[in-house]
Formats: structure tokens, C-alpha cells, sequence
């Protein structure tokens, strides 16, 4: 759980990413925009994840732009370990 503050319409993605790329676990959420009380909009997020030994993942945090500019507007990441 968090809080965000939205810089487009797009989802937030969650993704658990191992240490060869693959994604055992993901989540989108739709987050309603900012308004005249809240700047920064709270969050739930629950991530199934699938992994069969004790695995070091990258969890990234991203939201993309909807313009025509396409690409990645904001983007945060950190590490944990994951047990089945």
C-alpha cells in the first residue's frame, strides 16, 4: 500500500522481476486523479507471485505516459526476497 501521485490515466504496474528477467508476479492498478483535497491518491496493491525456491526479485513500480510521447513517466524499484 502506498500513495500516489498519478501523472497520467495510465495504471500504476506493479511487477516482481528475477534475476533473469522473468516476471513471477504482477498487479495493475487504476488510480483516480489528484483532486482539490488529495495530491497524492492512497493505494492497495496484492501481487500474486509463483516462485519454488527462496528467489531475489527486483519489485518496479512504473506508470506510463497516455500522450503521444510514449515511455515511462515515473519509475521506482527495490529488492527483496521472495519464499514459496
Amino acid at each position: 500500500e502506498g500513495l500516489a501521485r498519478i501523472l497520467s490515466t495510465s495504471p500504476i504496474i506493479i511487477e516482481c522481476i528475477d534475476s533473469e528477467g522473468n516476471i513471477v508476479g504482477d498487479a495493475q492498478i487504476n488510480v483516480e486523479a489528484p483532486n482539490q483535497i488529495l495530491s497524492h491518491i492512497p493505494f492497495e496493491a496484492f501481487i500474486p507471485y509463483s516462485v519454488e525456491a527462496s528467489t531475489n526479485v527486483r519489485i518496479t513500480v512504473r506508470q506510463d505516459s497516455d500522450s503521444r510521447l510514449p515511455g515511462t513517466l515515473y519509475l521506482f524499484s527495490f529488492e527483496v526476497t521472495l519464499e514459496p
